[in-house]
């Protein structure tokens, strides 16, 4: 049996020493950071008031496959690092990635600064808009883009027996027959 000694940089030349000692495995990263997107502007960036036609649940999906590779708190940095006026913070990212439904978050900060982070992304990377994307457009360009108040005070009267909810889309659906005579 014979043993051959490997220097630590012969073993693994994709790897630096981290600061407590352990190595470090280098990663390119997927994305630009948010400094190189700043070349790309939007209608309505300077005052924050670009039109969004994703829902809140295309913005978290969004944020999950970006942060796979990072943290919360390093896309909380990027994502203050492109808004004017806006500070956003982890706990931001972290309360809006809990919510659930395509208006649940539009109130918080990270909906409007992720969707203007993915839009100059897509925009930087060529890509074309989905089909959904496309519908979304249709359905909210006149009335300014989706709506970033969130789902919480919205208030719709309903007949006994209905309901209401969203659809994919974020618009209000009545769900139920509710009673003849509404009474």
């Amino acid at each position: 049996m014979t043993f051959a000694s490997v220097s630590d940089s012969e073993r693994n030349v994709d790897q630096e020493a981290s600061p407590k000692g352990g190595p470090k495995s280098k990663q390119s990263p997927k994305e630009p950071p948010a400094a190189e997107l700043t070349s790309i502007h939007l209608d309505g960036e300077i005052d924050e008031n670009v039109k969004i036609y994703d829902t809140c649940d295309d913005v978290r999906r969004k944020i999950t496959g970006h942060v796979k590779d990072s943290t919360q708190a390093a896309f909380a940095r990027e994502l203050s690092q492109m808004m004017p006026h806006t500070r956003i913070n982890a706990t931001h990212v972290g309360r809006f990635q809990k919510m659930k439904g395509p208006r649940a978050g539009g109130h918080n900060p990270v909906f409007y600064a992720a969707y203007v982070y993915f839009e100059k992304l897509r925009i930087k990377q060529g890509k074309k808009k989905s089909a959904k994307r496309e519908q979304m457009e249709e359905h909210w360009e006149e009335k300014g883009g989706f709506p970033r108040e969130g789902s919480h005070n919205i208030y719709i009267l309903t007949k006994p027996g209905q309901h209401w909810t969203f659809d994919a889309m974020g618009k209000p659906k009545m769900v139920g027959q509710g009673r003849p005579g509404g009474g």
